[in-house]
């Protein structure tokens, strides 16, 4: 119908979507504590509160029964997992030297883009483990996008770096297959059955996941 269900105060401001899992919502209240709540908005509902070591930089990924979220700028950076039933069971991913991107996860795999791109055993409780890291791609600046099955490999990731390229890699081992210059700062990826979509600079292209050819450009006036 449209009306309102329940409210919650939050009592500062939230930068970052909201996501929500079994029923649990998962929010970032100003900078660095994220919350969980019941699906009711009142004070019972709160069933957690925990803060980052640094402010957040992304919204959250949510795989299984572990949340995973940028935090910190710079040597501070890292990508923190937290288990969704006790925040306080927590491991860190400190490799980053610089903001980190909202994570994508294929499989068992978790991909990080920040000064380098990465992709890391999903599992971090169990070890950490690095996949592999890319030699290619240097300071991403969107959220990294997986894709399985894929159309030139079994699974594939699209990234884009600060020099306005977007590269297409075999998301199992990292390998490279085609690259497309955008030619400015790429702000988000998406992806369908037969396109990547690229946007930033107020321009929204697609382009074949096949080669990377330009298949169509529009300007969007923002």
């Amino acid at each position: 119908s449209g009306t309102q269900r329940w409210r919650y105060d939050l009592q500062s401001m939230s930068q970052a979507a909201p996501s929500i899992q079994d029923g649990l919502i998962y929010l970032l209240l100003g900078g660095r504590s994220l919350a969980c709540l019941q699906d009711q908005g009142n004070a019972a509902g709160l069933i957690w509160q925990s803060d980052l070591p640094y402010n957040a930089t992304s919204p959250m990924t949510v795989w299984l029964d572990t949340i995973f979220i940028g935090s910190g700028e710079g040597g501070d950076a890292r990508l923190v997992a937290l288990r969704r039933v006790n925040p306080s069971d927590r491991r860190e991913f400190a490799e980053p030297n610089a903001r980190v991107q909202q994570p994508a996860v294929g499989g068992e795999t978790i991909f990080v883009g920040a000064d380098r791109l990465w992709a890391i055993d999903a599992n971090l409780f169990a070890g950490q483990e690095i996949v592999w890291t890319s030699p290619d791609v240097f300071n991403v600046t969107a959220p990294p996008v997986y894709v399985s099955p894929g159309i030139v490999r079994l699974a594939e990731l699209y990234a884009a770096d600060s020099g306005g390229t977007v590269h297409a890699l075999d998301a199992n081992t990292g390998v490279r297959f085609w690259t497309h210059s955008f030619g400015a700062t790429v702000t988000a990826l998406a992806v369908n059955d037969s396109s990547v979509f690229i946007a930033g600079n107020g321009v929204v292209r697609a382009v074949s996941r096949r080669d990377g050819a330009t298949q169509w450009t529009l300007p969007v006036g923002g």
